[in-house]
Protein backbone atom coordinates (compact mmCIF):
# COMPACT_ATOMS: atom_id res chain seq x y z
CA UNK A 1 0.00 0.00 0.00
CA UNK A 2 2.65 2.59 1.13
CA UNK A 3 4.77 2.08 -2.12
CA UNK A 4 2.15 2.11 -4.76
CA UNK A 5 0.77 5.53 -2.70
CA UNK A 6 4.85 6.82 -3.11
CA UNK A 7 5.02 5.55 -6.67
CA UNK A 8 2.34 7.16 -7.58
CA UNK A 9 3.01 10.64 -5.92
CA UNK A 10 6.38 10.17 -7.78
CA UNK A 11 4.66 9.52 -11.17
CA UNK A 12 2.08 13.19 -10.57
CA UNK A 13 5.62 14.99 -9.70
CA UNK A 14 6.99 14.07 -12.68
CA UNK A 15 3.73 15.00 -14.74
CA UNK A 16 3.88 18.22 -13.59
CA UNK A 17 7.30 18.80 -13.63
CA UNK A 18 7.39 17.52 -17.73
CA UNK A 19 4.39 19.79 -18.25
CA UNK A 20 6.18 23.00 -16.09
CA UNK A 21 9.46 22.62 -18.18
CA UNK A 22 7.10 22.22 -21.76
CA UNK A 23 5.32 25.80 -20.43
CA UNK A 24 8.86 27.21 -19.41
CA UNK A 25 10.66 26.08 -22.87
CA UNK A 26 8.53 28.43 -24.72
CA UNK A 27 8.45 31.11 -22.36
CA UNK A 28 12.43 31.72 -21.33
CA UNK A 29 15.37 29.65 -23.02
CA UNK A 30 17.14 29.42 -19.78
CA UNK A 31 14.92 26.47 -18.76
CA UNK A 32 15.75 24.18 -21.55
CA UNK A 33 18.75 23.26 -20.24
CA UNK A 34 17.87 22.39 -16.97
CA UNK A 35 14.74 20.77 -19.06
CA UNK A 36 16.75 18.66 -20.77
CA UNK A 37 19.00 16.94 -17.96
CA UNK A 38 15.50 16.49 -16.08
CA UNK A 39 14.18 14.28 -19.17
CA UNK A 40 17.88 12.68 -19.08
CA UNK A 41 17.01 12.10 -15.49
Amino acid sequence: MPFDLLAAMIALIVMLVNVDIDEGDDDEGRDDDSGEEAVSM
